[in-house]
């Protein structure tokens, strides 16, 4: 009799294991939600609000973004760098090399169509490291 309760059990976790897997249940591939790319190619014309810590003042901007997917390349009027852009949002980084002074850009954005609200994260210093000045920048732009 005990033999024919093991071989039911064994029957019965074998058929609830078929089952678990067939509904998907430890499915590695379900990784919930995913994520959606926004087209944001384009020109876009930029304002960027004066910096928080005084390094320096704003400025206008042209930007042109091209796309790949959710993975994006973003030329300034100064420089170039990438990102991406999904689920209405946009982050991107590219840094200035002049001289002695090197300046890193790291933008957090959201869009909305042809409109883009965010900031812009600026961290310039010298050869040395040494900080020259960092802060953040409000950012708008239409396309």
């Amino acid at each position: 009799m005990s033999d024919r309760i093991h071989t039911s059990t064994t029957v019965l976790l074998i058929l609830a294991i078929m089952l678990l897997s067939a509904a998907g249940c430890g499915d590695d591939n379900n990784s919930g939600p995913t994520s959606t790319c926004d087209n944001i190619a384009g020109t876009w014309q930029v304002v960027v609000g004066n910096p928080d810590t005084g390094c320096g003042t704003g400025w206008s901007d042209s930007w042109i973004i091209t796309q790949s997917g959710c993975n994006l390349n973003i030329v300034t009027n100064v420089s170039s760098g990438s990102g991406d852009a999904h689920d209405n949002r946009v982050y991107a980084n590219w840094v200035w090399d002049v001289g002695i002074y090197h300046t890193q850009y790291n933008l957090e954005a959201t869009v909305s169509g042809d409109s883009m609200t965010g900031q812009l994260f600026i961290h310039h210093h010298d050869t040395s490291w040494t900080t020259v000045c960092a802060g953040t920048s409000s950012v708008t732009g239409t396309r």
